[in-house]
Protein backbone atom coordinates (compact mmCIF):
# COMPACT_ATOMS: atom_id res chain seq x y z
CA UNK A 1 0.00 0.00 0.00
CA UNK A 2 2.66 2.51 1.06
CA UNK A 3 4.77 1.86 -2.06
CA UNK A 4 1.94 3.03 -4.30
CA UNK A 5 1.40 6.08 -2.08
CA UNK A 6 5.09 6.97 -2.06
CA UNK A 7 5.22 6.95 -5.87
CA UNK A 8 2.54 9.64 -5.90
CA UNK A 9 4.32 11.65 -3.18
CA UNK A 10 7.69 11.30 -4.94
CA UNK A 11 6.22 12.73 -8.12
CA UNK A 12 4.74 15.64 -6.19
CA UNK A 13 8.03 16.34 -4.36
CA UNK A 14 10.04 16.11 -7.60
CA UNK A 15 7.76 18.64 -9.22
CA UNK A 16 8.21 21.00 -6.25
CA UNK A 17 11.99 20.30 -6.02
CA UNK A 18 11.69 19.08 -2.43
CA UNK A 19 14.66 17.00 -1.05
CA UNK A 20 14.38 13.22 -0.67
CA UNK A 21 14.05 13.27 3.14
CA UNK A 22 12.28 16.57 3.87
CA UNK A 23 11.06 15.35 7.28
CA UNK A 24 14.52 14.54 8.64
CA UNK A 25 14.61 15.38 12.35
CA UNK A 26 10.81 15.56 12.68
CA UNK A 27 9.24 13.41 15.42
CA UNK A 28 5.71 12.19 14.62
CA UNK A 29 3.12 10.23 16.53
CA UNK A 30 0.43 8.48 14.46
CA UNK A 31 -2.76 7.69 16.38
CA UNK A 32 -5.09 5.10 14.92
CA UNK A 33 -7.74 2.66 16.10
CA UNK A 34 -5.82 -0.63 16.20
CA UNK A 35 -8.91 -2.87 15.99
CA UNK A 36 -10.65 -1.27 13.03
CA UNK A 37 -9.96 -1.84 9.35
CA UNK A 38 -8.89 -0.28 7.10
CA UNK A 39 -7.59 2.22 9.67
CA UNK A 40 -5.03 -0.22 11.09
CA UNK A 41 -3.49 -0.91 7.66
CA UNK A 42 -3.66 2.77 6.69
CA UNK A 43 -1.95 3.78 9.93
CA UNK A 44 0.89 1.32 9.46
CA UNK A 45 1.32 2.37 5.83
CA UNK A 46 1.39 6.03 6.85
CA UNK A 47 4.10 5.35 9.45
CA UNK A 48 6.18 3.53 6.83
CA UNK A 49 5.78 6.43 4.38
CA UNK A 50 6.72 8.96 7.07
CA UNK A 51 9.89 7.00 7.85
CA UNK A 52 10.79 6.95 4.14
CA UNK A 53 10.79 10.74 4.11
CA UNK A 54 12.98 10.97 7.23
CA UNK A 55 10.48 11.23 10.09
CA UNK A 56 11.10 9.58 13.47
CA UNK A 57 7.99 7.71 14.66
CA UNK A 58 7.24 8.17 18.36
CA UNK A 59 5.34 5.33 20.06
CA UNK A 60 3.13 6.33 22.99
CA UNK A 61 1.21 3.37 24.33
CA UNK A 62 -0.64 5.24 27.06
CA UNK A 63 -1.15 8.94 26.38
CA UNK A 64 -3.19 9.29 29.57
CA UNK A 65 -0.14 8.60 31.76
CA UNK A 66 1.84 11.34 30.01
CA UNK A 67 -1.01 13.81 30.46
CA UNK A 68 -1.14 12.96 34.18
CA UNK A 69 2.33 14.24 35.12
CA UNK A 70 4.44 17.30 34.37
CA UNK A 71 7.40 15.33 33.08
CA UNK A 72 5.13 13.38 30.74
CA UNK A 73 3.81 16.61 29.26
CA UNK A 74 7.41 17.66 28.63
CA UNK A 75 7.80 14.51 26.52
CA UNK A 76 4.74 15.54 24.49
CA UNK A 77 6.34 18.94 23.95
CA UNK A 78 9.18 17.15 22.13
CA UNK A 79 6.83 15.68 19.49
CA UNK A 80 6.68 17.83 16.35
CA UNK A 81 3.43 16.44 14.89
CA UNK A 82 0.47 14.35 15.99
CA UNK A 83 -1.36 12.66 13.10
CA UNK A 84 -4.71 11.33 14.24
CA UNK A 85 -6.99 9.13 12.15
CA UNK A 86 -10.24 9.80 13.96
CA UNK A 87 -12.86 7.16 13.22
CA UNK A 88 -13.79 6.40 16.83
CA UNK A 89 -14.99 8.57 19.69
CA UNK A 90 -11.82 7.69 21.65
CA UNK A 91 -9.47 9.13 19.04
CA UNK A 92 -11.67 12.19 18.56
CA UNK A 93 -11.82 12.82 22.31
CA UNK A 94 -8.04 12.44 22.53
CA UNK A 95 -7.59 15.00 19.75
CA UNK A 96 -9.82 17.43 21.62
CA UNK A 97 -7.89 16.84 24.86
CA UNK A 98 -4.58 17.66 23.14
CA UNK A 99 -6.09 20.75 21.53
CA UNK A 100 -6.99 22.06 25.00
CA UNK A 101 -3.43 21.78 26.37
CA UNK A 102 -1.57 25.04 26.80
CA UNK A 103 2.10 26.03 27.16
CA UNK A 104 3.40 22.60 26.13
CA UNK A 105 6.21 23.59 23.82
CA UNK A 106 6.66 25.76 20.76
CA UNK A 107 4.70 25.95 18.54
CA UNK A 108 1.56 25.35 20.65
CA UNK A 109 0.44 21.73 20.67
CA UNK A 110 -2.81 22.49 18.85
CA UNK A 111 -0.73 23.73 15.89
CA UNK A 112 1.05 20.36 15.77
CA UNK A 113 -2.19 18.36 15.48
CA UNK A 114 -3.32 16.97 12.12
CA UNK A 115 -6.70 15.26 12.48
CA UNK A 116 -8.23 13.28 9.61
CA UNK A 117 -11.89 12.32 10.01
CA UNK A 118 -14.70 11.11 7.70
CA UNK A 119 -16.72 13.82 5.96
CA UNK A 120 -19.86 12.63 7.75
CA UNK A 121 -18.28 14.06 10.94
CA UNK A 122 -18.28 17.56 9.44
CA UNK A 123 -21.34 18.73 11.41
CA UNK A 124 -20.37 16.99 14.66
CA UNK A 125 -19.56 18.66 17.97
CA UNK A 126 -15.91 17.56 18.13
CA UNK A 127 -15.18 18.74 14.60
CA UNK A 128 -16.61 22.17 15.45
CA UNK A 129 -14.53 22.35 18.66
CA UNK A 130 -11.36 21.38 16.79
CA UNK A 131 -12.21 24.06 14.23
CA UNK A 132 -12.54 26.54 17.11
CA UNK A 133 -9.02 25.64 18.30
CA UNK A 134 -7.76 26.05 14.69
CA UNK A 135 -6.52 22.48 14.50
CA UNK A 136 -5.46 21.21 11.06
CA UNK A 137 -8.44 19.14 9.86
CA UNK A 138 -8.75 16.84 6.86
CA UNK A 139 -12.28 15.63 6.06
CA UNK A 140 -11.90 12.62 3.79
CA UNK A 141 -13.91 10.20 1.65
CA UNK A 142 -13.20 6.48 2.11
CA UNK A 143 -11.36 6.39 -1.22
CA UNK A 144 -9.08 9.23 -0.02
CA UNK A 145 -8.03 7.13 2.95
CA UNK A 146 -7.19 3.90 1.16
CA UNK A 147 -5.91 5.62 -1.98
CA UNK A 148 -3.19 7.51 -0.12
CA UNK A 149 -4.66 10.99 -0.55
CA UNK A 150 -4.87 11.52 3.22
CA UNK A 151 -1.27 10.37 3.61
CA UNK A 152 -0.05 12.70 0.86
CA UNK A 153 -1.91 15.69 2.29
CA UNK A 154 -0.62 14.99 5.80
CA UNK A 155 3.01 14.62 4.70
CA UNK A 156 2.79 17.73 2.50
CA UNK A 157 1.45 19.70 5.48
CA UNK A 158 4.26 18.47 7.72
CA UNK A 159 6.87 19.42 5.12
CA UNK A 160 5.35 22.88 4.83
CA UNK A 161 5.31 23.34 8.62
CA UNK A 162 8.88 22.09 8.99
CA UNK A 163 10.17 24.57 6.42
CA UNK A 164 8.38 27.39 8.20
CA UNK A 165 9.71 26.28 11.59
CA UNK A 166 13.26 25.91 10.29
CA UNK A 167 13.19 29.47 9.01
CA UNK A 168 11.83 30.75 12.33
CA UNK A 169 14.32 28.72 14.38
CA UNK A 170 17.23 30.00 12.30
CA UNK A 171 16.12 33.56 12.88
CA UNK A 172 15.59 32.96 16.60
CA UNK A 173 18.97 31.26 17.00
CA UNK A 174 20.65 34.28 15.46
CA UNK A 175 18.74 36.60 17.79
CA UNK A 176 18.95 34.47 20.94
CA UNK A 177 20.81 36.27 23.70
CA UNK A 178 20.70 34.15 26.88
CA UNK A 179 21.64 35.68 30.21
CA UNK A 180 21.93 32.38 32.13
CA UNK A 181 24.17 29.50 31.11
CA UNK A 182 23.88 26.08 32.75
CA UNK A 183 26.56 23.39 32.53
CA UNK A 184 25.82 19.76 33.43
CA UNK A 185 28.22 16.80 33.36
CA UNK A 186 26.26 13.53 33.19
CA UNK A 187 23.48 12.65 30.69
CA UNK A 188 20.97 12.23 33.56
CA UNK A 189 21.82 15.74 34.83
CA UNK A 190 21.39 17.22 31.36
CA UNK A 191 18.08 15.39 30.81
CA UNK A 192 16.73 16.59 34.15
CA UNK A 193 17.67 20.21 33.48
CA UNK A 194 16.44 20.53 29.89
CA UNK A 195 13.14 18.81 30.77
CA UNK A 196 12.23 21.89 32.83
CA UNK A 197 12.80 24.44 30.06
CA UNK A 198 9.90 26.13 28.34
CA UNK A 199 9.98 26.70 24.59
CA UNK A 200 12.97 24.33 24.22
CA UNK A 201 14.96 24.21 21.00
CA UNK A 202 18.33 22.89 19.90
CA UNK A 203 21.21 25.02 18.66
CA UNK A 204 23.91 22.97 16.96
CA UNK A 205 26.73 24.18 14.72
CA UNK A 206 30.35 23.56 13.69
CA UNK A 207 32.73 26.47 14.35
CA UNK A 208 35.63 24.65 12.67
CA UNK A 209 35.89 21.14 11.20
CA UNK A 210 35.70 18.72 14.12
CA UNK A 211 34.45 21.32 16.62
CA UNK A 212 30.77 20.69 17.40
CA UNK A 213 28.89 23.22 19.53
CA UNK A 214 25.64 21.71 20.83
CA UNK A 215 23.24 23.50 23.17
CA UNK A 216 19.65 23.45 24.31
CA UNK A 217 17.93 26.84 24.41
CA UNK A 218 14.84 27.61 26.42
CA UNK A 219 13.17 29.98 28.82
CA UNK A 220 12.17 29.98 32.47
CA UNK A 221 9.64 32.36 34.02
CA UNK A 222 11.01 35.42 35.80
CA UNK A 223 9.81 37.00 39.03
CA UNK A 224 7.02 39.52 38.38
CA UNK A 225 6.68 38.55 34.73
CA UNK A 226 8.85 38.10 31.70
CA UNK A 227 11.20 35.23 30.86
CA UNK A 228 14.81 34.37 31.60
CA UNK A 229 16.63 33.22 28.45
CA UNK A 230 18.63 30.09 29.32
CA UNK A 231 21.15 27.92 27.47
CA UNK A 232 22.14 24.43 28.73
CA UNK A 233 25.25 22.43 27.78
CA UNK A 234 26.78 19.09 28.81
CA UNK A 235 30.51 18.91 29.46
CA UNK A 236 31.37 15.38 30.54
CA UNK A 237 32.94 14.43 33.88
CA UNK A 238 35.85 16.32 35.45
CA UNK A 239 37.05 19.88 35.96
CA UNK A 240 39.04 19.94 32.72
CA UNK A 241 36.02 19.13 30.56
CA UNK A 242 33.80 21.47 32.61
CA UNK A 243 36.26 24.36 32.23
CA UNK A 244 36.51 23.81 28.48
CA UNK A 245 32.72 23.71 28.08
CA UNK A 246 32.18 26.80 30.25
CA UNK A 247 34.83 28.65 28.25
CA UNK A 248 33.14 27.63 24.98
CA UNK A 249 29.70 28.57 26.32
CA UNK A 250 30.85 32.04 27.39
CA UNK A 251 32.58 32.54 24.03
CA UNK A 252 29.48 31.55 22.06
CA UNK A 253 27.10 33.67 24.19
CA UNK A 254 28.78 36.89 25.25
CA UNK A 255 25.49 38.06 26.80
CA UNK A 256 25.77 35.61 29.75
CA UNK A 257 25.63 37.16 33.21
CA UNK A 258 26.14 33.92 35.14
CA UNK A 259 27.09 30.29 34.55
CA UNK A 260 25.51 27.63 36.77
CA UNK A 261 26.96 24.17 37.39
CA UNK A 262 23.99 21.91 38.16
CA UNK A 263 24.18 18.21 38.97
CA UNK A 264 24.88 15.59 41.60
CA UNK A 265 27.50 15.37 44.36
CA UNK A 266 28.62 13.39 47.37
CA UNK A 267 27.37 14.89 50.64
CA UNK A 268 29.38 15.52 53.80
CA UNK A 269 26.68 14.40 56.26
CA UNK A 270 25.81 14.46 59.95
CA UNK A 271 28.33 12.43 61.93
CA UNK A 272 28.35 14.20 65.29
CA UNK A 273 26.40 17.00 66.95
CA UNK A 274 26.92 20.28 65.15
CA UNK A 275 27.40 18.75 61.71
CA UNK A 276 24.88 19.66 58.97
CA UNK A 277 22.15 17.01 58.65
CA UNK A 278 22.65 16.47 54.90
CA UNK A 279 20.77 13.53 53.39
CA UNK A 280 20.12 11.93 50.01
CA UNK A 281 18.04 14.15 47.73
CA UNK A 282 19.01 17.35 49.56
CA UNK A 283 20.58 20.29 47.75
CA UNK A 284 23.90 21.99 48.50
CA UNK A 285 24.69 25.35 46.90
CA UNK A 286 27.98 27.19 46.93
CA UNK A 287 28.08 29.67 49.80
CA UNK A 288 30.45 32.55 50.43
CA UNK A 289 33.41 30.17 50.50
CA UNK A 290 32.35 29.21 46.98
CA UNK A 291 34.20 26.31 45.36
CA UNK A 292 37.37 24.93 46.94
CA UNK A 293 39.70 22.97 44.67
CA UNK A 294 41.05 20.81 47.46
CA UNK A 295 43.53 18.91 45.30
CA UNK A 296 45.42 22.13 44.51
CA UNK A 297 48.11 22.03 47.21
CA UNK A 298 51.65 23.18 47.97
CA UNK A 299 54.23 20.63 49.14
CA UNK A 300 56.44 22.08 51.89
CA UNK A 301 58.89 20.72 54.46
CA UNK A 302 56.02 20.71 56.92
CA UNK A 303 53.77 18.78 54.57
CA UNK A 304 50.99 19.77 52.21
CA UNK A 305 49.29 23.16 52.47
CA UNK A 306 46.14 24.28 50.62
CA UNK A 307 46.99 26.44 47.61
CA UNK A 308 43.62 26.98 46.00
CA UNK A 309 42.53 30.49 44.94
CA UNK A 310 39.37 31.99 46.44
CA UNK A 311 36.34 31.51 44.21
CA UNK A 312 33.32 33.36 45.60
CA UNK A 313 30.02 32.76 43.77
CA UNK A 314 27.76 35.37 42.18
CA UNK A 315 26.75 37.74 44.97
CA UNK A 316 23.25 38.53 43.68
CA UNK A 317 22.42 34.85 43.20
CA UNK A 318 23.89 33.92 46.58
CA UNK A 319 21.76 36.55 48.36
CA UNK A 320 18.61 35.40 46.55
CA UNK A 321 19.39 31.72 47.20
CA UNK A 322 20.06 32.37 50.90
CA UNK A 323 16.70 34.11 51.24
CA UNK A 324 15.10 31.29 49.25
CA UNK A 325 16.27 28.42 51.46
CA UNK A 326 15.29 30.30 54.61
CA UNK A 327 11.73 31.01 53.41
CA UNK A 328 9.37 28.14 54.25
CA UNK A 329 6.91 29.13 51.52
CA UNK A 330 9.56 29.09 48.79
CA UNK A 331 11.02 25.77 49.95
CA UNK A 332 7.49 24.34 50.10
CA UNK A 333 6.96 25.41 46.47
CA UNK A 334 10.26 23.76 45.52
CA UNK A 335 9.35 20.48 47.21
CA UNK A 336 5.81 20.47 45.79
CA UNK A 337 7.19 20.90 42.28
CA UNK A 338 9.87 18.27 42.87
CA UNK A 339 7.24 15.79 44.07
CA UNK A 340 5.09 16.36 40.97
CA UNK A 341 7.95 15.97 38.53
CA UNK A 342 9.46 12.91 40.20
CA UNK A 343 6.20 11.03 39.81
CA UNK A 344 7.93 9.98 36.60
CA UNK A 345 9.45 6.53 37.35
CA UNK A 346 12.79 7.55 35.84
CA UNK A 347 13.33 10.24 38.50
CA UNK A 348 11.32 8.72 41.34
CA UNK A 349 12.60 9.16 44.91
CA UNK A 350 14.05 5.83 46.13
CA UNK A 351 12.72 4.32 49.39
CA UNK A 352 13.89 6.15 52.52
CA UNK A 353 15.40 2.95 53.95
CA UNK A 354 18.07 3.09 51.23
CA UNK A 355 19.40 6.31 52.77
CA UNK A 356 21.80 4.91 55.37
CA UNK A 357 24.95 6.55 56.73
CA UNK A 358 27.65 4.00 57.51
CA UNK A 359 31.09 4.40 59.06
CA UNK A 360 33.10 2.03 56.88
CA UNK A 361 36.54 3.16 58.01
CA UNK A 362 36.95 -0.45 59.16
CA UNK A 363 35.71 -2.43 56.13
CA UNK A 364 35.51 -5.59 58.21
CA UNK A 365 33.23 -3.95 60.79
CA UNK A 366 31.06 -1.20 59.18
CA UNK A 367 28.77 0.61 61.60
CA UNK A 368 25.58 2.51 60.84
CA UNK A 369 25.61 6.04 62.26
CA UNK A 370 22.42 6.99 64.06
CA UNK A 371 20.96 10.34 63.01
CA UNK A 372 18.12 12.38 64.48
CA UNK A 373 14.70 12.09 62.90
CA UNK A 374 13.84 14.95 60.62
CA UNK A 375 10.91 17.14 61.51
CA UNK A 376 10.45 18.37 57.94
CA UNK A 377 9.52 16.24 54.97
CA UNK A 378 10.94 16.58 51.48
CA UNK A 379 14.38 17.80 50.47
CA UNK A 380 16.31 20.47 52.38
CA UNK A 381 18.82 22.94 50.96
CA UNK A 382 22.16 23.96 52.49
CA UNK A 383 24.60 26.80 51.80
CA UNK A 384 28.32 26.21 52.20
CA UNK A 385 31.66 25.35 50.70
CA UNK A 386 31.69 22.85 47.83
CA UNK A 387 34.86 20.82 47.30
CA UNK A 388 35.90 20.15 43.72
CA UNK A 389 38.71 17.98 42.32
CA UNK A 390 39.49 15.48 39.58
CA UNK A 391 39.10 12.83 42.22
CA UNK A 392 36.31 10.43 43.18
CA UNK A 393 35.94 10.19 46.97
CA UNK A 394 34.74 6.77 48.19
CA UNK A 395 36.22 6.72 51.68
CA UNK A 396 34.73 7.63 55.04
CA UNK A 397 38.17 8.62 56.34
CA UNK A 398 39.04 10.83 53.36
CA UNK A 399 35.62 12.49 53.54
CA UNK A 400 36.05 13.30 57.22
CA UNK A 401 39.54 14.66 56.56
CA UNK A 402 38.12 17.00 53.91
CA UNK A 403 35.40 18.08 56.34
CA UNK A 404 37.93 19.01 59.02
CA UNK A 405 40.43 20.67 56.68
CA UNK A 406 38.10 22.65 54.42
CA UNK A 407 34.68 22.72 56.16
CA UNK A 408 33.03 21.27 53.05
CA UNK A 409 29.36 20.34 52.66
CA UNK A 410 29.75 18.38 49.40
CA UNK A 411 32.38 17.05 47.00
CA UNK A 412 32.16 16.94 43.20
CA UNK A 413 34.32 17.10 40.06
CA UNK A 414 33.28 20.05 37.86
CA UNK A 415 32.55 23.19 39.89
CA UNK A 416 36.15 24.38 40.04
CA UNK A 417 36.53 24.21 36.26
CA UNK A 418 33.35 26.23 35.70
CA UNK A 419 34.46 28.76 38.35
CA UNK A 420 37.86 29.21 36.70
CA UNK A 421 36.39 29.73 33.23
CA UNK A 422 33.75 32.15 34.50
CA UNK A 423 36.19 34.23 36.55
CA UNK A 424 38.75 34.34 33.72
CA UNK A 425 36.06 35.86 31.49
CA UNK A 426 34.60 38.30 34.00
CA UNK A 427 31.45 36.23 34.42
CA UNK A 428 29.81 35.08 37.65
CA UNK A 429 29.21 31.44 38.58
CA UNK A 430 27.00 29.47 40.94
CA UNK A 431 27.06 25.78 41.90
CA UNK A 432 23.94 23.74 42.77
CA UNK A 433 24.28 20.06 43.68
CA UNK A 434 21.82 17.31 44.56
CA UNK A 435 23.18 14.77 47.06
CA UNK A 436 23.22 11.16 45.82
CA UNK A 437 25.79 9.49 48.14
CA UNK A 438 27.97 10.11 51.20
CA UNK A 439 31.36 9.86 49.46
CA UNK A 440 32.14 6.55 51.16
CA UNK A 441 32.47 2.91 50.16
CA UNK A 442 28.67 2.62 49.87
CA UNK A 443 28.66 5.03 46.90
CA UNK A 444 26.27 3.81 44.15
CA UNK A 445 23.90 5.18 41.49
CA UNK A 446 20.53 4.43 43.12
CA UNK A 447 19.87 8.06 44.11
CA UNK A 448 21.51 9.72 41.10
CA UNK A 449 18.35 10.34 38.99
CA UNK A 450 16.37 11.81 41.90
CA UNK A 451 19.34 13.90 43.09
CA UNK A 452 19.89 15.20 39.55
CA UNK A 453 16.25 16.27 39.30
CA UNK A 454 16.37 17.75 42.82
CA UNK A 455 19.26 20.00 41.77
CA UNK A 456 17.57 20.87 38.46
CA UNK A 457 14.24 21.77 40.08
CA UNK A 458 16.02 23.85 42.72
CA UNK A 459 17.94 25.71 40.01
CA UNK A 460 14.79 26.30 37.93
CA UNK A 461 12.76 27.43 40.95
CA UNK A 462 15.56 29.73 42.11
CA UNK A 463 15.80 31.27 38.63
CA UNK A 464 12.03 31.73 38.61
CA UNK A 465 12.31 33.71 41.86
CA UNK A 466 14.84 36.16 40.37
CA UNK A 467 13.65 39.28 38.51
CA UNK A 468 14.95 40.18 35.09
CA UNK A 469 17.91 42.55 34.86
CA UNK A 470 16.49 46.02 34.36
CA UNK A 471 17.90 48.08 31.49
CA UNK A 472 18.22 51.84 31.55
Amino acid sequence: MHNRWCEQIDNYFNTCRIPETPLSGVTVRVRRSSRQQPICDVGHAMETALKKYGANIKIIEDLNSDLACEHGKVRLAGIDAFIMLATTTGVSAEALELAHLKDEGEPPLRDRLYVAMPKEYSDGFIRKRLDYHRVNLDLYEDSDLTGGVVCRRAISKLVEQKRERDAIMKAKANEYKPKIGIVTALPIEYEAMVSLLQNPRDHRFMSTPGSLHEYRHGTLPAYNGGEHAVVVARSGVGNNFAAAMAQQLIGDYITLDVVFMVGIAGGIPYVKDGDPDIRFGDVVMSGRMGVIQYDMVKDTLKGQEPNHPPRAPAEAWLRRATSFINADSEMDDFNARLERITADPKFKRPPSETDKLVDDSDPQNPKEIERPLRTKSGSLAFEGAVGSANRVVKSHCVREELREKHKLLAVEMEGSGVADAAMANGTSFFVIRGICDYANDGKNKVWQPFAAMSAAVFAATLIKSMPLTSSK
